[in-house]
């Protein structure tokens, strides 16, 4: 699939690319939560997720501007599926700390990227339909910059508390292997 969007045409709109990119988001999530849920239940959930996305795609594959709503049926069933591993982790209780979980810090950072990308794509098609149908005004145009400044900011706060946790998972592990 990745292959197929990285064309040589210079035709290829950017619009194209985003909403491939929210497809190949949710078919990688729903394929990752589908290997770390435990119960059969809530693995149902995760293929549902990926497939209401792969429908979804499929039926508004014409769209001739960013298709924020894609982003948003992603986020959602993102979301739902953390809450259902963080239930998983819960009720599962070990003696490990979670702070020792990579997949524990991957999530948090998931739901609070996932919990923003939420809100921002939903109002995103908010003032994109009110840009195309009132025409361009600087007042939308800027609204919109600001929502992707503020998806970009929630990207880079989520990439550095990854590698924080990575850090924290490596520096204890050291930490334990030096006592022993």
């Amino acid at each position: 699939m990745i292959r197929a969007t990285i064309r040589l045409d210079s035709d290829t709109s950017n619009t194209y690319l985003y909403n491939i990119l929210y497809l190949i988001t949710s078919l990688a999530f729903s394929f990752y939560f589908f290997e770390i849920l435990k119960n059969q239940w809530k693995r149902l959930v995760a293929l549902i997720a990926g497939l209401s996305v792969l429908i979804y795609y499929f039926i508004n594959i014409k769209e001739v501007y960013f298709d924020s709503i894609g982003f948003v049926i992603t986020s959602t069933g993102i979301i739902v599926l953390i809450f259902l591993f963080l239930d998983q982790i819960m009720t599962n209780v070990t003696e490990e700390p979670l702070f020792n979980n990579f997949d524990f810090w991957f999530i948090c950072v998931q739901l609070m990227y996932h919990l923003g990308s939420f809100a921002i794509f939903l109002s995103y098609n908010y003032y994109t339909h009110r840009f195309f149908s009132e025409g361009s005004s600087d007042s939308f145009s800027r609204m919109m910059g600001y929502l992707w400044v503020v998806h970009n900011i929630l990207l880079f706060v989520g990439s550095v508390i990854t590698c924080a946790g990575v850090f924290w998972i490596y520096y204890r592990k050291k930490k334990i292997s030096q006592h022993v």
